[in-house]
């Protein structure tokens, strides 16, 4: 373990851990209280380091480390792991994923997608915008829309945000607010959807959209939810593209965009994809 840096779990691997209905009284807790109370698996895992795993079951979330970090990730100067994991419908959406996976390059054509829904007055809205901005000035092929209609059907698409679901306009677009979006190789994603990855399984009952959509169409990462998390533990995209364009490897870019552990967030994908830029 002493050079273990990254641990991947795989389909299979139990995706949550949800701790009932009752406090530690063995009162009847309320459904919020459970949830705060439950977490993925992933995220619990990152915290198995000696001094940290005291904070594993507890009902709330702990302050990631690597978050905001601007140094390359190493498992002895943060005291943690970084979990990521292959998933999704089928094995073969596994397999596919992990294909795309091998040496991804960024062509001048890939683009990034931010589609913003302006009925939310959150600062979700604000990353998008900030991370258009900068990708943009470094010379990227960026689409920022700003209007209240809910993209679908972009072609090379490298980079993706948006409210899936959530955004008010989806459902009318598309069902089940699926981008179908063409994805390059080596494209990652973060919805503002606060139950993205609560299932990897067909036939998924649907309320909000799922993540694993996203692997079927074609993506290679995405970052997910598997009980309400809250719009606070949300990737910061402006990070997230920001790293993943200056060399960091996948898990590196999620988890340096990403405040929380202990908490409802499930990465997918090799957690060591690095991408290549075109020159």
């Amino acid at each position: 373990m002493q050079k273990i840096n990254y641990i991947v779990t795989t389909k299979g691997v139990p995706l949550k851990v949800k701790r009932g209905d009752f406090d530690s009284d063995g009162e009847p807790a309320s459904a919020l209280d459970s949830e705060r109370k439950s977490a993925s698996v992933d995220s619990e895992l990152a915290l198995i380091f000696p001094q940290d795993s005291q904070y594993i079951g507890n009902p709330s979330s702990l302050g990631s480390r690597y978050f905001m970090a601007d140094g390359h990730f190493a498992k002895n100067k943060y005291d943690m792991y970084l979990v990521t994991r292959l998933d999704g419908y089928t094995v073969a959406d596994v397999r596919a994923l992990i294909d795309r996976a091998k040496n991804p390059v960024l062509l001048s054509a890939d683009k990034f997608v931010f589609d913003e829904d302006p009925t939310w007055a959150l600062n979700l809205n604000a990353q998008m915008a900030n991370a258009a901005r900068s990708l943009q000035e470094r010379g990227f092929n960026v689409v920022l829309d700003t209007t209240e209609t809910f993209l679908a059907n972009q072609q090379n698409v490298i980079g993706y945000a948006s409210w899936g679901s959530n955004d008010r306009h989806a459902t009318s677009s598309t069902e089940y607010a699926k981008p179908k979006n063409t994805w390059v190789p080596g494209a990652i994603a973060e919805t503002y959807v606060s139950t993205s990855g609560r299932t990897f399984n067909k036939p998924a009952l649907y309320g909000q959209s799922l993540i694993a959509d996203l692997i079927e169409e074609g993506i290679t990462g995405a970052k997910g939810y598997v009980y309400e998390s809250y719009s606070s533990a949300m990737a910061d995209v402006s990070v997230l593209f920001d790293r993943y364009t200056k060399g960091y490897n996948l898990a590196e870019s999620f988890y340096a965009a990403s405040p929380f552990l202990s908490w409802m967030d499930v990465v997918i994908g090799d957690p060591k994809i690095v991408l290549k830029i075109e020159k």
